[in-house]
């Protein structure tokens, strides 16, 4: 590889890890969150969507997995939880293995609230994405799910 090569490609990684870490950021944004929620009508603070939609994936969960999924402190998810039920979109039950334990699962009304929120994110992807091409949208795809595909592996090994 000629000096030049090895520069550009050393470019093109620098820039891919700055472009990467900073969808991340905007997309897992205390701010997108908000804007979100309120797009589709609910009054919730940000780490409560981001809990919410954490129980939607995983449940019926106990609230230490959830935890342990988002790398949070139990007690910080279980206060969480706590408000989550309040605002009734979240519904608790004491896990039958473990009489100890307590098991969360949507709400009705929480489900509602996470389709709510899916329809407002798609609504604005749908803005952001506009002037995009069919051929851009799907390029842009096909190579996403190929390095999500490739991080996946490195996970498994």
């Amino acid at each position: 590889m000629s000096a030049t090569t090895s520069t550009d490609h050393a470019v093109w990684l620098a820039s891919l890890t700055r472009s990467l870490t900073a969808v991340s950021r905007h997309t897992h944004s205390p701010a997108l969150y908000s804007r979100m929620a309120e797009k589709a009508g609910l009054s919730l603070r940000p780490h409560l969507v981001d809990v919410l939609f954490r129980v939607a994936e995983l449940q019926p969960v106990r609230i230490s997995e959830v935890a342990e999924t988002m790398a949070y402190d139990r007690s910080t998810i279980s206060r969480h939880v706590a408000e989550l039920a309040e605002e009734g979109l979240v519904e608790r039950s004491t896990d039958p293995d473990d009489g100890r334990a307590v098991i969360v699962r949507l709400s009705r009304r929480g489900a509602s609230a996470v389709n709510r929120i899916e329809q407002a994110w798609y609504e604005t992807l749908e803005e952001l994405t506009a002037g995009w091409s069919d051929r851009d949208r799907t390029s842009f795809l096909r190579q996403l799910d190929r390095l999500d595909k490739a991080l996946a592996d490195l996970d498994e090994d």
